[in-house]
């Protein structure tokens, strides 16, 4: 038996001591039916050990109907209800002139067929067989049921029973083999059934298929260089043909798009995410990354179902379906579970604002506002439980529930539902980019740019779409990713061409822009091939000039340090360059939340600004995020800082003094203000501080350039009663004086 983890490309021999007829899988254990007194061999493990659970018989078909297995050998059927560990004979009702050839399972029922011709149902697991059928060939090979449809492969052909094998229908009709000018109907070994399809093995004639249950049949052999099929299996619009030389793949084989695959064995990709130059894709079973723009891949984290990933500042974010949320703080070496407080570990979505991160899962939305250390769950007024879409834009962060679409200002605090003028409240899909926010829905493509307080359907050209599963946006490039396939809109959803050229594989879960490609993810659905990631150039959609890169990493913020105190009323706030950014966007607030702003601008291509205007002894928090044609990227961690306790200077006449004076304050002692004035004979560079009996700095009043003259400066600490000292230097000189606060 050969083991195959990516889709064919490769197979690995797990058990070269026998030959096997008839393979079965029930839950995570594979059975295996050997010939010539081999028995019946059960894997726990996918094929990497076996252990012989019928010994001495010649099994020659096996099936399963819920928790049972049945069995034939020796012409009789067995069965097991404990996974192998005993057997019992079931063959009341059985013939005893003829051996029972093949099995196969109908719901809870299970039908036999004869080597005399007759075929047997067991209904509902029981132990009594009764007989529905007699006539039809008597050499039975295969078995395979399609809807209500129960098909015989026989060295006859193919046969037909709508009525569970009570009567039988020759279905033949270019099923056959052209010999010298004669046509001959080829022996059926295996039938297998895809969709509508409905494929048979065959020997001599190779692969046949069927759309429209065996009424006509077409050769199928391109590319399949021996005839002799012996067995069939599909893997979901995958078939697979073993003959006597090996085994064959067939898919419908797209042009123009690339499947991208080397080394990606687990297909089913379901989320993308590029940062920087390497791209992250979450599949059916592990996560894998690639540095080549998708060429070959490499394994990240086995074992997982990766729904989603996000960035955050400068480290990684997936979300798994059953296991909560990965970080890596390295680019995806290594990865680490942050479940802190994440009741609900089914993650589906993935945003980040800032420093905050938000998931959505099957039982709401939760909050960490520590890069994953804790989380916090933030559900007021959240119509649904089940989250399917997160999208963050600036304080705004919108959700996408089983209950409708809710939007929220405060970091999840409280949440608004906003679906006027969409006809659904089922969306599938957010996407958003300056003041555009586009949701997908059952009915197409909605647009607002206004927050989401009213909807206009932008769906000109979005036909035949099926079901909307990702949107994606690029400079003025929208991106749709359906169960029909990939939709591409340059004007913001006003027109929309379906641009599917080339994707073998139509059902769309995921798409990312890097380099001057857009890449799609694919999973099952209709379209044939294989489900992987596939790449195409923007210059193919007349998307040229400027390369389309990812959205950049977020900056780290310089100056000034975080939790300053004594600032000046007028400040200059610094951060460092991030690779591929083409802008900045800060905010300033005198929230944590960023609630409301007093700085938000958007327009910054320089890695400082100078913020004026702040008020006095208050605490102010600021953040920035980068951006380039792919967008923003997720904000800086915050930084607070703290403005000076002081008016600021007052000049109190213009004349000028002969002598450098420092006055007692008053009144002294004083509370809650008090007042210190001073004396300048000439201009110089002037700072006046305030320090407890111990020598530590508790205020600056004054840090700046004064010209002659005389000065007032008042003061309103926050700080406890007691003795202070306030001194003044005026450039060489300095002069102190004590002062009391009294509460």
């Amino acid at each position: 038996m050969f083991l195959s983890t990516n889709d064919g490309a490769n197979w690995k021999n797990v058990n070269s001591d026998h030959i096997f007829y008839s393979v079965v899988i029930s839950g995570t254990d594979i059975f295996a039916g050997v010939p010539s007194g081999g028995g019946v061999f059960l894997s726990t493990n996918n094929g990497t050990s076996w252990t012989q659970v019928i010994a001495n018989a010649n099994v020659a078909s096996l099936t399963v109907s819920g928790t049972n297995i049945y069995a034939v050998t020796g012409g009789r059927v067995i069965r097991s209800t404990n996974n192998g560990a005993t057997w019992s004979q079931i063959s009341n009702g059985l013939p005893l002139t003829s051996s029972v050839t093949a099995l196969t399972s109908m719901g809870s029922s299970i039908f036999a067929g004869a080597s005399d011709g007759s075929g047997y149902l067991l209904a509902n697991n029981g132990t009594d067989w009764n007989q529905v059928t007699s006539g039809f060939p008597k050499n039975l090979f295969s078995l395979c049921t399609s809807g209500s449809n129960l098909f015989a492969g026989t060295n006859e052909g193919v046969y037909l029973s709508t009525n569970n094998g009570t009567n039988w229908t020759p279905v033949i009709n270019g099923l056959v083999v052209p010999v010298d000018g004669i046509y001959y109907i080829p022996r059926v070994f295996s039938l297998a059934v895809v969709g509508n399809s409905l494929f048979a093995g065959t020997w001599d004639g190779g692969v046949y298929v069927s759309t429209n249950n065996g009424t006509n049949w077409t050769q199928l052999n391109n590319g399949l260089i021996d005839t002799h099929v012996r067995s069939l299996c599909v893997n979901g619009t995958n078939v697979y043909a073993g003959t006597n030389v090996g085994m064959f793949l067939s898919t419908n084989n797209g042009t123009n798009w690339t499947e991208l695959n080397t080394g990606l064995t687990n297909s089913g990709v379901r989320a993308l995410v590029a940062n920087g130059a390497n791209i992250h894709a979450g599949a059916l079973g592990g996560m894998y990354l690639s540095t080549n723009k998708g060429t070959s891949w490499t394994l990240e984290l086995g074992n997982a179902d990766i729904t989603s990933f996000s960035t955050l500042g400068e480290n990684i974010v997936a979300g798994e379906r059953k296991k909560g949320v990965y970080l890596s703080t390295n680019n995806g070496s290594s990865w680490m579970q942050i479940n802190n407080g994440l009741t609900n570990t089914n993650v589906y979505s993935l945003a980040a604002s800032g420093s905050n991160l938000f998931a959505g899962t099957n039982d709401g939305i939760y909050l960490s506002t520590n890069n994953g250390t804790s989380w916090t769950q933030v559900n007021n007024n959240l119509g649904g439980t089940s989250v399917s879409a997160l999208v963050a834009n600036g304080i705004s962060i919108f959700a996408a529930t089983d209950g409708g679409l809710f939007t929220s200002t405060n970091n999840g605090g409280n949440w608004k539902q906003i679906t006027n003028g969409l006809p659904s409240v089922w969306v599938t899909a957010l996407s958003c980019v300056g003041t555009n926010l586009f949701a997908g829905t059952p009915d197409g493509i909605y647009l607002s740019t206004n927050s989401g307080t009213s909807w206009t359907q932008v769906n000109n050209g979005f036909t035949d779409f099926g079901s909307i599963i990702t949107l994606a946006m690029y400079d003025t490039n929208l991106f749709a990713g359906t169960t029909g396939g990939v939709f591409l809109s340059t004007n913001y959803g006003a027109n929309w061409t379906k641009v599917n050229s080339g994707l073998v594989r139509t059902w769309v879960s995921a798409l990312v822009a890097n380099g001057m490609n857009i890449f799609a993810g694919t999973v099952g659905g209709t379209g044939g091939g294989g489900s992987g990631v596939w790449r195409r150039p923007f210059s193919d959609f007349g998307i040229t000039g400027v390369e389309i890169v990812s959205a950049p990493q977020a900056p780290t913020l310089a100056s000034p340090a975080d939790s300053a105190i004594n600032l000046q009323l007028t400040t200059s706030l610094s951060w460092n360059a991030a690779t591929g950014a083409t802008g900045y966007h800060l905010q300033a607030s005198t929230s944590s939340s960023f609630a409301s702003t007093v700085v938000d601008d958007t327009t910054l291509t320089t890695t400082s600004r100078s913020v004026s205007a702040l008020a006095l002894s208050t605490t102010y928090y600021w953040r920035v995020r980068s951006k380039n044609a792919a967008g923003f990227s997720g904000f800086s961690n915050a930084r607070s800082f703290k403005t000076i306790r002081t008016t600021a200077v007052e000049k109190l006449d213009g004349s000028i003094p002969t002598d450098f004076v420092l006055s007692q304050n008053y009144p002294n002692p004083f509370n809650p203000t008090t007042i210190i004035q001073f004396a300048l004979p000439n201009g110089c560079y002037v700072s006046l501080r305030v320090f407890d009996l111990l020598g530590k700095e508790v205020a600056i009043l004054l840090s700046e350039e004064l010209g002659p003259g005389y000065f007032s400066v008042r003061w309103q600490p926050d700080v406890p009663s007691g003795t202070y000292i306030y001194r003044l230097q005026a450039g060489q000189l300095v002069e102190t004086k004590k002062m009391t606060l009294l509460r």
